[in-house]
Order: structure tokens, then C-alpha cells, then sequence
């Protein structure tokens, strides 16, 4: 293998270390969106209705 060749390797390398960063850093900003997006959607799923207290002035005598 030749200088060049070697040269080209390396480089190869640094890029693909590179790349594995720029992908682990998306990947865990992709998690905390879907975190924040189930949070999200708890927030906005209704939620069973619960019976209304009972009033002083509803209670039948």
C-alpha cells in the first residue's frame, strides 16, 4: 500500500469517527423528541371523567 493509499485510508477513518458522532448525537436527540412527544400526548389525551362532587344544594330529601 502506498503513501496516498494510506493517507486516503486515514481519512476514510477520521470521516467515519466523524460520522458516528454526528449519528450518536442524533440519536439521542431523537429520543428526547419522542420523550417530549409521549409527554406531549399524555398532556393532551383526555382524560376519564371523573362524577361531580356532590353540592349542598343538589341532595334530594
Amino acid at each position: 500500500m502506498g503513501m496516498l493509499d494510506q493517507a486516503v485510508l486515514q481519512q476514510a477513518k477520521k470521516a467515519q469517527g466523524e460520522t458516528n458522532q454526528r449519528l450518536d448525537a442524533l440519536i439521542a436527540e431523537q429520543q428526547r423528541t419522542n420523550q417530549l412527544l409521549t409527554h406531549l400526548i399524555g398532556l393532551l389525551t383526555p382524560q376519564p371523567a371523573t362524577p361531580p362532587a356532590a353540592s349542598w344544594g343538589s341532595q334530594s330529601r
